[in-house]
C-alpha cells in the first residue's frame, strides 16, 4: 500500500495557486464560523482618545463584542466612537476617565454581560468628571453585577431608566453628590447583594420601589447621614421575609433595621408604587412557558436572543401555554408590551 502522499511543491504558478484556493477556504469557514457583526470574543480596551474615535473604521462591522470592553486613560473625553454597539459579552468597565463627563456614544448599548460568570456586568467608577449616565439610555440588560462607586459629580442615575434586569450584585457607592435615584424605578430584580453606602447627599431610596425581594440576597444600607427615607416597598418585603440586613450610620428612619421596619408599618403602597408584577414560570423552562400574574397585558410577547435577535413573538397571552421546545437551549430576552409600557426580563431555556 502507498503511503498518503502529502502537498509538496516549489514556488511554481501551481502551487500558488492550490494555496491560495486552501487560505481562501481556511478564511470562509472562520468567517462563517462567527456572524460578521460579532467581534473580538479576547475582548478591547481603550486607553486614548484616537483608538474610541477609529473603533468604527478599524472595526466597521463590529456591533456585538463577544468579550469584554476596558476603557480606562487621562485623556479619554467622549464615547462617540462607539455609536455601532449594540452588546457586549462579558463586560464594561469605564474607570479612571478624568475628562469624561457623560456617556454619549453608548446609546444603542441594549445588553450586557454572561450568566455564567455574574461578576461580569457594568463598573463605572472614580470618573471624577462624570456629572451624567446619558448614553446608557437603551440598556435593559445587565446579566451580572452593576458598580456605581467614586464619581464625585454624579447627581442622579437617569441615564438608567430603560434597565429592569439585573443578574448580579448592584452597588451604589462613595458617590458623594449623588442625590436622585429614582431613575432606577424600572429594576424589577437583581441576582444578589444590594449595597448602598456613602452616598452623603442621597436622603430617600425611592427608585427601589419595584425590585422584587425575593432576588435580593443580602441588604446593607450605611453611612448616608441624609438617608432617612428607605421604607420603599422591595425593602419592606426583604425584611419582613426575614432577609439578612446592615442597617446603620443613616438619618433617623432609616439608622437600624428596627427603625425601617417601623417606618413600614405606616407605609401604604398605592398601585402607582410599583409595575405591574408577573412571573415567567417555569423558568428555567425545557418546554413551554406561563405568564402568571399578566393581567393588565393585552398587547404581545417577543422572545429575543441575547444579541437581539428575535426568535418568537405572538398576542395571545390569556392564560396562554408558550411552547418553546423549538428554541435551542441558552439565555433569551423576554419583551411584553402593555399599551404604552414596556417590560423585560430573561428566560432561561435547558
Amino acid at each position: 500500500m502507498k503511503p498518503v502522499q502529502f502537498l509538496k511543491c516549489g514556488i511554481n504558478q501551481q502551487c500558488l495557486l492550490v494555496m491560495l484556493l486552501l487560505s481562501l477556504v481556511m478564511h470562509s469557514i472562520r468567517l462563517q464560523s462567527q456572524p460578521e457583526n460579532q467581534c473580538l470574543p479576547e475582548g478591547i480596551s481603550f486607553v486614548t482618545q484616537e483608538e474610541i474615535d477609529n473603533f468604527a473604521t478599524n472595526y466597521p462591522d463590529c456591533n456585538e463584542i463577544i468579550g469584554s470592553v476596558f476603557i480606562q486613560g487621562q485623556q479619554i473625553s467622549n464615547l462617540l466612537g462607539l455609536l455601532s454597539l449594540t452588546s457586549i459579552g462579558a463586560e464594561l468597565q469605564i474607570t479612571d476617565c478624568p475628562l469624561l463627563t457623560n456617556l454619549q456614544g453608548l446609546n444603542n448599548l441594549r445588553f450586557i454581560g454572561r450568566n455564567d460568570v455574574p461578576l461580569y456586568g457594568l463598573n463605572i467608577e472614580g470618573n471624577n468628571s462624570l456629572s451624567s449616565l446619558s448614553g446608557l439610555d437603551s440598556l435593559h440588560t445587565i446579566l451580572g453585577a452593576l458598580n456605581i462607586s467614586a464619581n464625585p459629580l454624579l447627581t442622579h442615575l437617569d441615564g438608567l431608566s430603560s434597565l429592569d434586569t439585573l443578574g448580579g450584585l448592584m452597588i451604589l457607592f462613595n458617590n458623594t453628590q449623588l442625590s436622585d435615584i429614582t431613575a432606577m424605578r424600572t429594576l424589577r430584580g437583581i441576582g444578589g447583594y444590594l449595597l448602598i453606602d456613602f452616598l452623603p447627599e442621597l436622603s430617600s431610596l425611592k427608585g427601589l420601589d419595584n425590585i422584587m425581594a425575593s432576588t435580593i440576597s443580602l441588604l446593607r444600607i450605611k453611612a448616608s447621614e441624609k438617608l432617612s427615607e428607605c421604607e420603599v416597598k422591595s425593602i419592606c418585603d426583604y425584611l419582613e421575609i426575614g432577609g439578612l440586613s446592615d442597617i446603620n450610620g443613616n438619618a433617623a428612619g432609616c439608622n437600624s433595621k428596627d427603625e425601617v421596619e417601623a417606618a413600614c408599618l405606616t407605609k401604604i403602597y398605592s398601585s402607582e408604587d410599583a409595575l405591574n408584577q408577573y412571573i415567567v414560570y417555569p423558568n428555567p423552562a425545557s418546554s413551554y412557558i406561563r405568564l402568571i400574574g399578566t393581567t393588565g397585558f393585552k398587547s404581545h410577547l417577543s422572545i429575543y436572543e441575547h444579541t437581539g435577535r428575535l426568535v418568537y413573538q405572538t398576542s395571545r397571552l390569556e392564560n396562554a401555554r408558550i411552547d418553546i421546545s423549538f428554541l435551542p437551549n441558552g439565555l433569551y430576552i423576554i419583551q411584553l408590551i402593555d399599551n404604552k409600557q414596556i417590560h423585560h426580563t430573561t428566560l432561561i431555556k435547558n
